[in-house]
């Protein structure tokens, strides 16, 4: 995740930018509890050598789009894609027919080719920097509760 935020979003977000949404590769005590009830997955990368971890994505059971980071060095080589289709399958039976998230500068073109939709702009402000942000959803096509 850290490098994800410091190397590959550096294009879309300046050093205080990143510092504010993380600033330590070791994440804080209090990810246990906030993960506890997501749904979190790791891709990882097969080699001769080793399994090398490239991304995780979380998602609450409610089908909230909580964490999704891929390595810069993969970043578009097609690892979000599949990653996300699999917290959505492991969600599906539990959550409504609608998915969401608060989604990066980075995530929104992702989410959009999806079929997500921005629902609203949700600037976040943490140490006194903003983030530009935006809420996002998808409706699964087909479900009865859509309509």
């Amino acid at each position: 995740m850290y490098d994800s935020i410091h190397v590959g979003a550096a294009r879309h977000y300046d050093r205080a930018q990143r510092a504010a949404w993380i600033d330590s590769p070791q994440p804080p005590e209090s990810w246990l509890d906030r993960l506890a009830d997501h749904v979190t997955l790791l891709a990882e990368e097969v080699t001769a050598e080793a399994d090398l971890p490239v991304a995780f994505g979380t998602m609450r059971r409610d089908g909230y789009l909580d964490l999704l980071f891929v390595r810069p060095e993969v970043i578009g080589r097609g690892v979000a894609g599949p990653l996300l289709d699999a917290l959505e399958e492991g969600v599906a039976d539990a959550c409504p027919p609608r998915f969401h998230a608060r989604a990066s500068l980075m995530a929104r073109p992702f989410l959009e080719r999806r079929g997500w939709s921005v629902t609203a702009e949700a600037p976040q402000t943490r140490t006194g920097v903003t983030l530009p942000a935006f809420d996002m959803e998808w409706i699964v096509l087909g479900s009865e509760d859509a309509a």
